[in-house]
């Protein structure tokens, strides 16, 4: 059976679509009802292709979405359509359906997501299908990456029966396909910044569509510092980079607004969907591991997940040792988990917002400095987890929050709470220079475990100068008994100054600070 893009259709896309309903981007976008434009030739072989219905179209399960190149039988990639909805976990092949590669890891990308109330509105998000959380119309198809290569010509086919709708002013869907081709291989190298713009101006000049396509490219590049400039838009992509050694590599959103809320990076992936061995390194909507340096600057990043119980990072900064990591003016948006690190990692006046354990891991020193933390009233409140080994004889500065703001819209949040012994780690958080608000727990912190040394003075949970909104003193007088008030003369040696907190280290056996092995002046 063949579908044959309608001739009045053409003649519409060819006119700008003047008449067809506007699809106009906040980045000044051509109005289109196909992307890429059908008879293009510098089409773009990563980021989404596009079709415009008129109403909210239904996706039928099991259906499937071809793309053929120009002469070959099979095709290059088919997309199979499921929407689940009846919950969220990935346990059979079926469930399964559609795979994205990153590399050599592959991970499930398994089904529509159902917006259940208007507080969760959001995309339907498959590997390879979204509909715009926005106009609720524009379904994108996102092929695997890789599928589309440079120079070449491809076939779209979207059969009658996968989807129900109208479109082309209340025409019935019946079956489409339409062709373009792809430009030719840009040449970017380190020497100049790397651009990246997912709009669908005709004349976007862009090395890439896709985030994940400059990390490709980079993946196989010469060792160098390579700069990723990212226009403003909305990017609805996993992100799972595991770089070579040598690479130092900076995602620069080149919007305006706080946070990078105009650059937008976002995903829907939890636990149960890329759960197994190394879920942690599966279940984020952007995960970086490896023997790099990695900056994040003016960029929003956001785990679509919603609030279901699930493990699920918006961020997670995997750190090889010596390496580093930093965000600088981003916003970070989950529930449960919203941002895991290791290593040595500083976030310097981000947003960040979290239900449970929503900020956590193993960093030798994680520093928050003049940040916005937010405790949504979602789930139980916690807002630190720190997993620091317990075997080590120096002992970094855990979580610190310094000079920053730390807010709570659940009743009985706590800071942080403890692990288990049996878990192997310290819980190494410290609140600086703070301005509280909200409902916290009178304790402060959830201290159920024995994984202090002390009272926590040096290794455990530890406060210093909390303040109201208003400027006047917090009351910690409600602290739990096996946590700490810093003194100044710590506070003035150990945790007043940035370079302080991430380059010294306390040994347990000695009972004094020292340098930590590796300096780190951090600078983006």
């Amino acid at each position: 059976m063949n579908f044959l893009l309608p001739l009045f259709a053409i003649s519409c896309i060819a006119a700008l679509l003047t008449s067809c309903p506007d699809n106009t981007g906040s980045s000044g976008e051509d109005p289109v009802n196909l992307y890429p434009i059908p008879g293009i030739n510098n089409a773009f072989p990563d980021g989404e292709l596009m079709i415009v219905f008129d109403n909210v179209p239904t996706l039928v399960n099991n259906q499937f979405i071809y793309i053929y190149e120009e002469g070959v039988a099979e095709p290059v990639d088919t997309i199979r359509i499921w929407n689940k909805r009846t919950g969220y976990t990935v346990s059979t092949d079926e469930d399964k359906g559609e795979t994205q590669s990153f590399g050599s890891r592959e991970l499930n990308a398994a089904f529509t997501r159902t917006w259940v109330t208007e507080k969760d509105k959001g995309p339907y998000w498959i590997r390879s299908l979204t509909l715009d959380p926005v106009k609720s119309t524009a379904l994108y198809i996102t092929p695997r990456h890789g599928s589309l290569e440079y120079d070449k010509t491809y076939r779209v086919v979207i059969p009658a029966e996968a989807i129900i709708g109208t479109y082309f002013d209340d025409s019935p869907f019946d079956g489409i396909e339409w062709s373009f081709t792809t430009r030719s291989a840009p040449h970017p190298s380190s020497s100049k910044p790397i651009t990246v713009d997912a709009s669908q101006n005709s004349a976007n000049s862009a090395d890439f569509r896709t985030i994940w396509g400059a990390l490709n490219f980079i993946s196989t590049a010469p060792e160098g510092n390579y700069t990723i400039n990212v226009a403003p838009g909305v990017y609805n992509e996993l992100i799972n980079y595991v770089g070579p050694a040598g690479n130092n590599i900076t995602i620069n959103g080149t919007g305006t607004k706080k946070y990078g809320a105009d650059v937008i990076l976002q995903a829907f992936n939890h636990i149960n969907i890329n759960g197994g061995t190394g879920n942690n390194h599966r279940r984020n909507a952007v995960y970086f591991s490896g023997p790099n340096n990695i900056v994040l600057k003016n960029i929003t990043i956001k785990n679509l997940d919603g609030h279901t119980g699930d493990q699920a990072e918006a961020l997670h900064f995997g750190n090889a040792a010596g390496k580093f990591r930093i965000a600088y003016n981003c916003g970070f948006f989950g529930h449960q988990d919203t941002i895991l690190t290791s290593g040595r990692v500083w976030f310097y006046q981000c947003y960040i917002e979290g239900d449970t354990d929503f900020i956590w891991g193993s960093s030798d020193v994680a520093l928050f400095e003049e940040c916005e933390i937010t405790g949504i009233d979602c789930k139980a409140g916690y807002m630190f987890v720190a997993r620091l080994n317990d075997k080590a004889d120096t002992v970094g500065k855990g979580y610190v929050a310094l000079n920053s703001s730390l807010h709570s819209n659940r009743s009985g949040t706590f800071f942080a709470r403890t692990l288990p012994a049996s878990t192997g780690s310290y819980c190494q958080v410290a609140i600086i220079n703070g301005t509280i608000s909200g409902s916290f727990a009178s304790s402060l912190w959830q201290v159920s475990h024995s994984s202090f040394l002390g009272n926590g003075e040096h290794v455990g949970f530890k406060v210093y100068n909390l303040t109201n909104p208003d400027g006047t003193p917090f009351n910690v007088s409600g602290k739990h008994s096996r946590t700490s008030i810093m003194t100044d003369d710590l506070y003035n040696q150990e945790y007043s100054s940035r370079s302080a907190i991430l380059n010294r280290v306390y040994n347990r056996i000695t009972g004094l600070y020292e340098d930590a092995p590796v300096f780190w002046e951090p600078v983006f």
